[in-house]
């Protein structure tokens, strides 16, 4: 019997499958399995950044609904095993959540097709922009180039604000207690928020 594809429109890091594909083995699961990825359009909507990554350490995308604008990406056909673990990845349904319901996407043909699309719960939404980390802003760079996105959408992307990276400590000495704060924020973290099923998150 044929494992059953599950369509998602992805917009952030998943739509980079390099990126997708380290997570996954980072966190043991297998090699993502796509059957196809389609360039596609969320009508009456943009990229927001009104999400903080704990996993990235800065801002992550999120659609936000916005009438007459158009949010490009690409929808991934998937197999249900990838489809467990992006939902694993994104902390659906406690950070990001998918719903029940599949939305209509729109492809650059013009036809319609329905895909699961992941928003950011209303918890965890921040009223400030929280900008992306250079390296997550590269990640959509490339993907954007790879998959053919509109050229406006690529250019808005490369001149697009970034995060600070954090100040530098003044003084080369730390203690241990401040050693083993430095690692928990910058490694704990990411290996416990793993921990109970409400994923890392992208």
């Amino acid at each position: 019997k044929a494992n059953k594809l599950h369509r998602i429109f992805a917009y952030g890091s998943n739509m980079h499958l390099g990126d997708l594909g380290r997570w996954m083995h980072e966190h043991g699961f297998q090699a993502p399995g796509v059957e196809s990825v389609i360039p596609a359009l969320l009508e009456d909507h943009r990229l927001g950044w009104n999400y903080a990554s704990r996993a990235r350490g800065a801002g992550a995308a999120n659609p936000i609904p916005s009438p007459g604008r158009q949010f490009p990406g690409v929808i991934l056909e998937i197999d249900e095993r990838t489809f467990a673990a992006i939902d694993h990845k994104e902390g659906h349904p406690h950070r990001y959540c998918r719903g029940e319901i599949q939305e209509s996407v729109t492809l650059f043909t013009g036809e319609s097709i329905l895909a699961w699309v992941y928003r950011v719960i209303k918890d965890h939404l921040k009223e400030e922009p929280i900008w992306p980390s250079k390296a997550y802003l590269q990640l959509m760079i490339e993907a954007a180039r790879e998959y053919e996105l509109p050229q406006w959408y690529q250019e808005e992307l490369v001149k697009h604000p970034q995060s600070d990276p954090p100040p530098k400590r003044a003084s080369s000495t730390l203690s241990i207690r401040e050693i083993s704060k430095a690692w928990w924020q910058s490694c704990g973290k990411a290996v416990g928020a793993g921990i109970g099923g409400r994923g890392v998150n992208s």
